[in-house]
């Protein structure tokens, strides 16, 4: 699933329901917030908030796979862990992460 608000200006945010995907994008000018309780996004690919914040939640396992970026805040729930892979990268001012079973960055420099 990737996301893309129409027109300058808006950000994406998860008013209610759940999100079940393998694949998860979004791409907004401002920031991007899916935060649903009971989501389950396994693989996060080329994310980006232009002038805001980044934030996902989920109850599975999260892999990233592709760049994500925020201008502002990165912050990243998981119920499982959160890995990078060899593709994926992050960068944000700050970075907040939350797993329920271990974090791994490799990939990271601080």
């Amino acid at each position: 699933m990737s996301l893309r608000p129409a027109g300058p200006g808006p950000s994406i945010t998860q008013v209610s329901g759940t999100v079940d995907v393998g694949f998860f994008g979004a791409n907004a000018n401002g920031s991007v917030t899916i935060n649903g309780a009971n989501n389950q996004i396994r693989r996060l690919v080329a994310t980006s908030s232009g002038a805001g914040s980044v934030s996902i939640r989920t109850t599975t396992d999260l892999a990233i796979g592709q760049p994500v970026t925020a201008s502002q805040a990165l912050s990243l729930a998981s119920g499982g862990r959160i890995y990078q892979d060899s593709a994926g990268y992050v960068v944000a001012n700050t970075l907040n992460l939350r797993a329920g079973t271990g974090i791994s960055l490799p990939h990271v420099r601080a």
